[in-house]
């Protein structure tokens, strides 16, 4: 919608989700209402359409020619889960054995691989959701000059993960102030996050973790960015340069001993005993998080048929922080933070790619082109380390276990026609 030098842009996704399993079927005479039924598809929970309304709402103002203000807000329910799988019942009702065979057919050794039992959804939770607020400004300083600004929050809240039934209670500070990992008073209700669960695995069986609301599970991103471009005659340049901070409590890409690459979204270590509570050091700065990050990417153009160009980033280290089972009593350190989340972060990483590409014209116009090309990438062979070792107690212990690519120099040529 249009209005003098306004503009709006107004929407709304309405959708529903249905999260379905194996292994069980409806039967309303039962208290968990669900009975056996191995191979049968079943649906474990529906998010209806009224608690999934996703507003957008965007509005500019040109306030001048060259000058414009924009601001948006957008309300998004992610869909991607890994839940479904951890919680069918299926999966743990026909057992698994992994053969392995040399090359002449003979069997080496034969070990099971059974995964969790089926997980009930505890009841009158909210879906995980993401609210983004933006703001900037676009200005045309001049023909050869246009700069752009922006502010960006990003706040997720609601989050669901497989964690223990009776954690809260179990593992409340009011009860046991001397057990270390204890749950703050006030944190969440001292009680479990389905009361009648052992009444349903007296019913179907299933697992004594449940899928749950953690409570307090949060995200929050902070970004300020600055965007520059320039082109003057055979000369064009691009820079721009973001700080941002990305902190909470609900690291997904810190679940395990490395990023976990989605393979978990709600499924992971998280919340899976004490030392992997929220508050259990888990509040901080996010794995992903990046302070401070500078580009610049620009080329020339040269009255020879070549171009030469370049590409420069700066981005921080990476945040991490030390994990150590034992100080909770458990031989497993993985995730069990014993300073809060990011407290470290590994050195900075600075890089500069360049090229040139030259243009062979044959027969006396542009039909037929031999083209060279040579790249060279890390040209100050800057091979900073990240993904530092956390485990307090294995050698290596805060040493990058990953390395930035050294320098490298290739070299191309193509016939263009």
């Amino acid at each position: 919608m249009y209005w003098n030098n306004w503009s709006f842009n107004l929407g709304l996704l309405i959708s529903e989700d249905k999260l379905y399993g194996q292994g069980l079927k409806k039967n309303n005479s039962n208290l968990s209402g669900f009975e056996l039924a191995p191979g049968n598809r079943y649906l474990m929970k529906k998010i209806d359409f009224d608690e999934m309304l996703q507003p957008r709402l965007g509005v500019t103002w040109d306030a001048k020619d060259n000058v414009s203000v924009f601001a948006n807000y957008a309300r998004y329910y992610p869909a991607a889960t890994s839940l479904p799988r951890a919680a069918a019942w299926d999966r743990n009702l026909h057992s698994l054995i992994e053969a392995d065979f040399d090359a002449n057919g003979n069997m080496i050794e034969i070990e099971p691989r059974d995964s969790s039992s089926g997980k009930f959804f505890q009841e009158g939770i909210d879906p995980r959701h993401v609210d983004e607020y933006l703001v900037g400004v676009n200005w045309g300083v001049n023909d050869n000059l246009t700069t752009r600004a922006h502010f960006r929050y990003r706040g997720a809240r609601d989050f669901w993960e497989d964690t223990w039934n009776w954690s809260r209670e179990s593992y409340a500070c009011s009860t046991n102030p001397d057990l270390v990992g204890c749950m703050p008073v006030g944190w969440a209700p001292e009680e479990p996050y389905i009361p009648e669960l052992n009444d349903y695995r007296d019913e179907v069986g299933g697992s004594s973790y449940v899928i749950a609301q953690l409570d307090r599970s949060k995200t929050d991103f902070y970004e300020l960015s600055f965007e520059a471009e320039w082109q003057y005659e055979k000369f064009y340049l691009t820079a721009s340069y973001t700080w941002s901070e990305y902190t909470g409590n609900f690291d997904q890409d810190n679940t395990s001993g490395a990023n976990d690459a989605n393979r978990f979204i709600g499924s992971s270590n998280l919340a899976d005993g004490r030392g992997r509570q929220l508050w259990d050091f888990k509040q901080g700065t996010l794995r992903g998080d990046r302070t401070h990050q500078l580009k610049a990417y620009g080329y020339y153009d040269f009255d020879w048929n070549g171009t030469f160009g370049f590409y420069g980033m700066f981005q921080s280290g990476q945040p991490w922080e030390t994990w150590y089972g034992r100080y909770y009593g458990f031989s497993s350190s993985t995730i069990r933070y014993v300073e809060p989340a990011g407290s470290r972060r590994s050195e900075g990483h600075f890089q500069l790619d360049m090229n040139y590409v030259h243009n062979f014209y044959l027969g006396g116009g542009d039909r037929y082109t031999i083209q060279v090309r040579a790249d060279i990438f890390n040209v100050f062979n800057k091979q900073t380390g990240y993904n530092i070792n956390p485990y307090f107690d294995q050698a290596g212990y805060g040493e990058p276990r990953n390395y930035f690519n050294p320098r490298r120099i290739q070299l191309m040529a193509k016939f263009l026609f």
